[in-house]
Order: C-alpha cells, then sequence, then structure tokens
C-alpha cells in the first residue's frame, strides 16, 4: 500500500505568537527611527537632535575645505518642510538653542543648529573674536544652507537663517551682498538661497553692515537695555535701509543681551570685548521670560507674513 505524501503546508502560527511577532518588529521600527533621529551622544541643548557632518564653503571662508557639525531636527512626516539655520553667538551653542528648536518645530520647520567652534577647535571667541572670523562664519551658513537643500525633506526655497549675538550679525551678513573673504556674497541663479534673516541682538553698527544692500526679509529683536550690542545702532540701520525687502525691528523694554536664554540670571561679564563699553570690555546679560514670549509672538507674526509675500 502507497503511502501518502506529507502534507508540506505550514501549520499556522498561533495568534500568541503573532503578536509577540508584531511588537518586536514594532520595537525594532521605533528603535531605528530613533537611531536616526538623534545622536545618543549628544547633550544638553542638542539632546535629540541628529549629528550630521557637512562642509563649509570653502570658496568663501577659507581656501581650504572644512567639514562641520551640525545638530538636526525635523517635524513627524515625510516633509518636505521648511528649515531654519541657528547661528550660535561668541560662546557657542547654547541653552536657547532648544528654545528655538521647540518654538519652529511646533510650527512645522526643520531646525538645523551650527557648531562653528568645535570642528576648529574653539570653545569660544567673547574674549578673541578674531578666531574664527565673518567670512568663516558666513561660509558656515551657506554650507548649511547648500546642505539642507539637498535634503528630499528640507523645502529648498523655504530655508531661514536666525542668528544670536556674533551669529545675528552673521545672518545679517547671509541677508546682505557684503564680500565675504573678498568674494562676493551674490549667489548663482541656480544656487540656493536664504528666505529671510533672523538677527537677535546683533552687532548693527559697522559700517558695512549700516551700509549694506539687503536682499531678503530680515526681522531683528534687540533688549533695549543691551549695553553689548546697543539698539540704537539697529534703528540707525532701519532708518538707512532702502532695499526692496522688508526690514523689522523689535525693541524689548529692559531686557539685556541673551535675553532670550531665559534661564540665566542677568550678570556683568567683566572680561568679555565690548567695543560699546568705556574699557573695551565688559557686559551685562541675562534672560527675561516676559520679553522672549514678546519676541515669539513678534517673530510668529512675521514668520506667517513671510509665507504670504
Amino acid at each position: 500500500m502507497a503511502l501518502s505524501p506529507p502534507d508540506r503546508r505550514a501549520s499556522p502560527m498561533p495568534r500568541r505568537h503573532l503578536f509577540a511577532l508584531a511588537i518586536l518588529c514594532l520595537a525594532l521600527l521605533i528603535g531605528a527611527t530613533a537611531a536616526r533621529a538623534a545622536d545618543p551622544t549628544a547633550s544638553g541643548p542638542v539632546a535629540g537632535m541628529e549629528r550630521v557632518s557637512f562642509a563649509s564653503r570653502a570658496d568663501l571662508g577659507t581656501d581650504a575645505p572644512l567639514d562641520l557639525v551640525g545638530y538636526l531636527s525635523r517635524p513627524d512626516g515625510p516633509g518636505p518642510f521648511p528649515a531654519a539655520v541657528l547661528l550660535h553667538g561668541c560662546g557657542g551653542i547654547q541653552r536657547n538653542t532648544a528654545v528655538w528648536r521647540r518654538f519652529f518645530t511646533e510650527r512645522g520647520y526643520a531646525v538645523f543648529a551650527v557648531d562653528s567652534f568645535g570642528p576648529r577647535g574653539v570653545k569660544e571667541i567673547c574674549h578673541d573674536a578674531g578666531v574664527v572670523t565673518w567670512s568663516m562664519r558666513g561660509a558656515d551658513a551657506f554650507g548649511a544652507l547648500d546642505y539642507l537643500a539637498a535634503q528630499p525633506f528640507v523645502r529648498a526655497d523655504s530655508v531661514l537663517v536666525m542668528g544670536f549675538s556674533h551669529g545675528a550679525g552673521i545672518a545679517l551678513d547671509a541677508a546682505s551682498l557684503r564680500p565675504l573673504n573678498g568674494k562676493p556674497n551674490e549667489r548663482r541663479s541656480d544656487a540656493p538661497r536664504f528666505r529671510a534673516a533672523l538677527a537677535l541682538y546683533p552687532a548693527c553698527g559697522y559700517k558695512v553692515r549700516q551700509e549694506a544692500d539687503y536682499r531678503i526679509p530680515v526681522f531683528i529683536g534687540i533688549g533695549a537695555a543691551d549695553d553689548w550690542t546697543p539698539a540704537p545702532a539697529c534703528e540707525t540701520l532701519l532708518a538707512r535701509h532702502h532695499g526692496a525687502a522688508p526690514m523689522e525691528l523689535r525693541l524689548y523694554v529692559g531686557a539685556a543681551h541673551s535675553f532670550d536664554n531665559v534661564d540665566r540670571p542677568v550678570t556683568r561679564l567683566q572680561n568679555v570685548l565690548n567695543r560699546n563699553s568705556p574699557g573695551g570690555r565688559g557686559a551685562t546679560v541675562g534672560g527675561s521670560p516676559e520679553s522672549l514670549a514678546a519676541l515669539q509672538t513678534d517673530l510668529a507674526q512675521f514668520l506667517a507674513a513671510e509665507t504670504q509675500r
């Protein structure tokens, strides 16, 4: 009597096994997403952001190529998203990075915080501003723009540049046609361009910034009590501005320099360089929650108007 061949069809997997397998796959997916979205070594203001490398614009800031470090975050979903490049002040990346990351993420922006100091082996330039030049940092800003514009989840025509103190001056430079490293800051017609510049407590008083031709919308926010980068210089800059692109200036009564670092008590830094101090050194810094709230309201209105232009 011939034997029938065995039935090789797989037995159905028990439901408890299917459930366990689904949980495992979900955990692996979440883990992979988290690994992509965050650098486990990042801490402080860049915690939870992805650490990436990108090239500074060697043809603007320096004759040698330089790989920089940036910290990237983006909203949920595939995008494409508008984006904001953040340029730190003379002390490097500060806690306000987390404040502005939250502000922009809530409005659907990707955020890219540039570290101009670490890759150059510099901790700060508050005591020696010439260690990292304006041209170097301008090249960093455009390098970040080129990096973001190449990402499929970024809208290349909707990248803002936002700077703080020293970085705010660089944001103004990126918005103008001021030469960088002796070379014209006019991009090719097919090259990405910043859509707008947001400058928080910039040094407006330099002649090159007073006389610059600003080609994109500019927002300047500064404390009325700022003794490091005094507000009157920005008022003069606004009065002199003659370009077609709008420029908006907002002053915040009683606010000192770096007022968006709200967890920093108002204090006097005795030895920092300050061309506006009688002795050339010393400045007042410190947070103001009230001024930050007013600033964010003003910025939200500026961004809303900008999207309609």
